[in-house]
C-alpha cells in the first residue's frame, strides 16, 4: 500500500495496550488487569498491580494513569504530588488519558478536556491551557507540553515552546493522530505521511518527511517512532541504544510506543519487544508478557440460518472484540465481500439475497489492535423462485404442463384445483424435470394448476395460476332416423363441447369425411343422400382444446318415400292477390296447392305440379276470406295437408301505411273515417296513434287482425288513462268520447304475436240508431277508471 492509497480516520490511533514513560513500560492485558516494569521509585511500577477493569493505560516520567470502562481514571507514583495523582480521583466520563511529567490530562466524552497538576518551576501552561478547548478526539502529554486533535482534522498544543513544539502545530491539517515528545511533536496525516515541529537535534523531526504508509506515531524523548501498515517500524532521532536502529528488524507490529531512551512494539499475538536503554528492567522486562491486548481470535460456531426473505448469520462472543465483520461470497472460498461491519452483535441479519442462490459466510473480530482471522466459512441455499414460463396443453384425457427450470430448485410441486384460485391440492411432488402429463383428469372440466420449486431450504411461492379446459368426451346416445332422400341423426349433448362434427363414410370404419362442422345443435339432417346407399357416421365434440374422439359408427340407407308434410307454410295478402309460401319438403317432386272459403271446410285444388316452395293466388277477390293448405307430392303419393293459414286480399292504394313510433308522445296522428294499416314486426313491437273527438258521443273502433297473429288494442284518454281494449277476436269496439279531448290506440302482439301481414282499422263517430248500455268502472278509491258502451 502506497501514501497515496492509504485512507486513515481519527479512528484508527492504536496508542492505548502498551506505553512508555521516562524509564518504565506499561501494558494493558486482555482482561482488564496491568503490568508494568522499569523505573519505580515513586511507585508507577509498582503501583499498577492491583488494578483491573482498565481499558487504556498512559506511562509518564514519574507516574502511570489507567482509564477505566466506567469513565473513571486511577493513577499512581509522581515525584512529588502536584495534583497530577490525587486531582484525577474525581474525575468521570473520560475517554482517553495522558500523562507528562507533572501533569495528566483526561479527554472527556463532550470532546472537552480536563488536566490537573503543574510544578510552579515548571508551568507553561500545559494545564490550565486545555480548559477552553472543545472538539477534541485525541490528547498527547509529554514533559512540559499538552497536544490536542480536534474533528476536523487541526491541532491545538499549549506548554513549552522553546523550539516550536507547541507553535508550530497551528497551521497542520488533515491530521487523524497525534503525538507529543520532550520538545517536539509529530502528527500522522490521513493519506499515511508525517509531520513534525520542534527540537531536531537528532534529526526526530525533519527525518519523518519521507515516511509514507504509516498507521501510527509516537514520540519519544529524543526519537520518533512510526508503524507501518504492513506491520514494520522505522525510527529517526537518537539511537545510543538502538532505540531507533533497533525496530528495523521488527515484523507483525500492530502497536508502537516511544519512552525516554527505549522503543516498545505490541505484536499481533499478544506479545511484547523492546530496544533501547535497559537500566531499570524497561527493555528486558517485557520479554515475558503474554496476553497484551492484541488482534482478537477467529468468531466460533457461525451459524447461517435461512428466516423466510432473509439469511441470519450468528457466531460465539469473542471476548477481547471490539465489534464484528460479515463478509459474503457466492462461491465456495471466494472471493468474500464485506457486507457489514462494526456489528457489535453477535447475530447478523442479511436481507438482500436472491432466491436460489448459495451464499458463503465468514465472520472476523475487530478490535483496536486489528481485525482476526476469518472464521471458517458457512453456506446455505436461499429457497428458490417459482418457474416462470408455465403452460397447460389439453389432450385426450390428459394435460401436458411444462415450465422453465428455476435456479436453485431441486425438484417441483405440481398442485391443482376445479375453482379459480384453489384451493389446490398437491397432485405429485419431487418432480425432478420442468414437465408432467396429468393423466387423472376427466374430459369436459376446466383445472386449474399452480407448480412450486423446492430445495433443501424449502418452497417457493406459487406460479401464476394457468387454467386449462380438457377436450369434451366423445358425445353419447348418437343415432340415425331413415328417411327419404334424408338422414336424421341425433345424439346427447357432451359436457364443455362447444360445436359438433358430423363425419361420413360409405365404408364401414372410415375413412370418415367431415360433411358439417361447427353444428351447435346436438341434431342434423344430411339431406346430401342418395337412396339405397348405406351411410356410416360418427360425431366428435369439439370445444376451445380440441376434439373429442368420434362416437361409435351408425349406418342408415335411406328409401324412397312418401314425402313429409311442408312446414312453414304463410299467407301474405294483397291486392287482388295472395301469395303462398312454405318449406321444401324433402323427398317432395311438387307440390299441391288447396284452397277452401270456410276454415277447416273442403279444400279444392287449385294449382298442382308447383315445383318451387312458392305460389301465387291471384283468383281471390278483394276483403274475402281464403283459407289454404299446401301438400308435397312424389312417385309414391302424397304427403298430408300442411296446417291451413288464411288471408283477405285488400286494395291499399290510398290507404295510408305507418309505422308508429313505441311511444304515446310521438303517436301518429290520425282522422275520423279514414283507414290505416301497419304490422307488428316483433314481440316487443308496440303501435301508437292519437286523435281528437269532434263531438260528444260514442266513437266506434273498426280492427282487421292478420289471420296468422293474435293482437290486442288498448283506448287511453288523454290523461293516458285507459279507458277501453279489444280483446282477441273482436272487430269492433265501442268507447265513451268528449268533444276536444284527445285519444290515444295502442296495438300490440298477445303472447308475442307478430306478423308481416298488415292489419287494417278505422274510427267512425258511432250513429246510436239502437239503445246502448254504458258500463263504469271504479278503483278502490271510487275513481272512475273506464267506461264501457254496449249496443243492446
Amino acid at each position: 500500500m502506497t501514501a497515496s492509497t492509504l485512507s486513515l480516520t481519527q479512528e484508527d490511533d492504536k496508542q492505548s495496550n502498551i506505553s512508555t514513560g521516562g524509564a518504565n513500560t506499561v501494558g494493558l492485558k486482555n482482561d482488564g488487569s496491568v503490568v508494568a516494569v522499569g523505573y519505580d521509585k515513586y511507585g508507577q511500577t509498582s503501583g499498577v498491580s492491583s488494578w483491573t477493569d482498565i481499558v487504556q493505560v498512559s506511562a509518564g516520567q514519574n507516574h502511570t494513569a489507567g482509564l477505566k470502562s466506567d469513565g473513571s481514571v486511577v493513577a499512581v507514583g509522581g515525584a512529588g504530588d502536584y495534583g497530577q495523582i490525587s486531582g484525577v480521583s474525581s474525575w468521570t466520563d473520560i475517554v482517553q488519558v495522558s500523562v507528562g511529567y507533572f501533569h495528566t490530562v483526561g479527554l472527556k466524552s463532550d470532546g472537552s478536556v480536563v488536566a490537573v497538576g503543574t510544578n510552579d518551576d515548571f508551568d507553561y501552561g500545559q494545564t490550565s491551557g486545555v480548559s477552553s478547548w472543545t472538539d477534541i478526539v485525541q490528547v498527547s502529554a509529554r514533559h512540559f507540553n499538552t497536544v490536542g486533535l480536534k474533528s476536523d482534522g487541526s491541532v491545538v498544543a499549549v506548554g513549552h515552546d522553546k523550539y516550536g513544539g507547541v507553535s508550530g502545530v497551528s497551521s497542520w491539517t488533515d491530521i487523524v493522530q497525534v503525538s507529543a515528545g520532550m520538545y517536539h511533536t509529530v502528527g500522522l496525516k490521513s493519506d499515511g505521511s508525517v509531520v513534525a515541529v520542534g527540537y531536531d537535534h537528532y534529526g526526530q523531526t525533519s527525518g519523518v518527511s519521507s515516511w509514507t504508509d504509516i498507521v501510527q506515531v509516537s514520540a519519544g524523548s529524543t526519537h520518533t517512532v512510526g508503524l507501518k501498515s504492513d506491520g514494520s517500524v522505522v525510527a529517526v532521532g537518537i539511537d545510543n541504544n538502538g532505540e531507533v536502529s533497533g525496530v528495523l528488524s521488527w515484523t507483525d507490529i500492530v502497536e508502537v510506543s516511544g519512552g525516554g531512551y527505549h522503543t516498545v512494539g505490541l505484536r499481533n499475538d499478544g506479545s511484547v519487544v523492546a530496544v533501547g536503554i535497559d537500566d531499570y528492567g524497561q527493555t528486558s522486562g517485557v520479554s515475558s508478557w503474554t496476553d497484551i491486548l492484541s488482534i482478537p481470535t477467529p468468531p466460533t460456531n457461525v451459524v447461517a440460518t435461512l428466516n423466510n426473505s432473509l439469511i441470519s448469520i450468528s457466531w460465539n462472543e469473542v471476548v477481547d472484540s471490539d465489534y464484528y465483520t460479515i463478509k459474503r461470497s457466492t462461491t465456495s472460498g471466494g472471493p468474500h465481500t464485506i457486507i457489514a461491519n462494526e456489528v457489535t452483535t453477535t447475530s447478523y441479519d442479511d436481507i438482500n439475497i436472491n432466491n436460489g442462490t448459495t451464499y458463503y459466510y465468514m465472520v472476523s473480530a475487530v478490535n483496536d489492535v486489528g481485525e482476526s482471522e476469518n472464521s471458517n466459512e458457512v453456506s446455505i441455499l436461499t429457497i428458490p423462485n417459482a418457474p416462470s414460463g408455465f403452460t397447460a396443453i389439453s389432450g385426450s384425457s390428459e394435460v401436458q404442463l411444462s415450465w422453465d427450470d428455476s435456479i436453485g430448485a431441486e425438484s417441483y410441486n405440481i398442485k391443482r384445483s376445479t375453482s379459480v384460485g384453489g384451493p389446490y391440492t398437491i397432485i405429485v411432488n419431487d418432480i425432478t424435470k420442468t414437465s408432467y402429463t396429468d393423466t387423472t383428469v376427466e374430459n369436459g372440466t376446466t383445472y386449474y394448476y399452480v407448480v412450486s420449486a423446492v430445495n433443501s431450504s424449502g418452497e417457493s411461492e406459487n406460479t401464476n395460476e394457468v387454467s386449462v379446459l380438457t377436450i369434451p368426451n366423445a358425445p353419447s346416445g348418437f343415432m340415425a332416423i331413415l328417411g327419404s332422400s334424408e338422414v336424421q341423426l341425433r345424439w346427447d349433448a357432451s359436457i364443455s363441447a362447444e360445436s359438433y362434427n358430423i363425419k361420413r363414410s360409405t365404408s364401414v370404419g372410415g375413412p370418415y369425411t367431415i360433411i358439417v362442422n361447427d353444428i351447435t345443435k346436438t341434431s342434423y339432417t344430411d339431406t346430401t343422400v342418395e337412396n339405397g346407399t348405406t351411410y356410416y357416421y360418427v360425431v366428435s365434440a369439439v370445444n376451445s382444446s380440441g376434439e373429442s374422439e368420434n362416437t361409435n359408427e351408425v349406418s342408415a340407407t335411406p328409401v324412397l318415400a312418401i314425402p313429409n308434410t311442408p312446414t312453414g307454410f304463410k299467407a301474405i295478402s294483397g291486392n287482388q292477390q295472395v301469395q303462398l309460401n312454405w318449406d321444401e319438403s324433402n323427398g317432395a317432386d311438387s307440390y299441391t296447392i288447396k284452397r277452401a272459403e270456410e276454415s277447416g271446410g273442403l279444400y279444392t285444388t287449385i294449382a298442382s305440379g308447383i315445383m318451387t316452395a312458392t305460389y301465387t293466388d291471384i283468383n281471390v277477390v278483394n276483403l274475402t276470406t281464403y283459407h289454404y293448405v299446401v301438400s308435397a307430392v312424389n312417385e309414391l303419393g302424397e304427403s298430408e295437408n300442411s296446417i291451413e293459414v288464411s288471408a283477405i286480399p285488400v286494395d291499399s292504394t290510398g290507404i295510408e301505411t305507418y309505422e308508429p313510433n313505441n311511444r304515446f308522445n310521438s303517436a301518429y296522428s290520425i282522422e275520423y273515417n279514414e283507414t290505416y294499416d301497419s304490422y307488428i314486426s316483433s314481440v316487443i313491437d308496440q303501435d301508437f296513434f292519437q286523435y281528437t273527438a269532434d263531438h260528444s258521443g260514442i266513437d266506434q273502433l273498426s280492427f282487421q287482425t292478420p289471420i296468422d297473429a293474435n293482437y290486442d288494442v288498448y283506448i287511453y284518454d288523454g290523461n293516458q288513462n285507459l279507458i277501453s281494449m279489444k280483446g282477441p277476436n273482436l272487430s269492433e269496439e265501442l268507447y265513451f268520447v268528449e268533444a276536444g279531448q284527445t285519444y290515444y290506440i295502442v296495438i300490440f302482439g298477445i303472447d308475442g304475436s307478430s306478423s308481416e301481414s298488415n292489419y287494417t282499422f278505422d274510427v267512425t263517430p258511432f250513429q246510436v240508431n239502437t239503445e246502448v248500455e254504458y258500463h263504469y268502472e271504479y278503483d278502490s278509491n271510487g275513481n272512475l277508471i273506464k267506461i264501457t258502451v254496449t249496443p243492446q
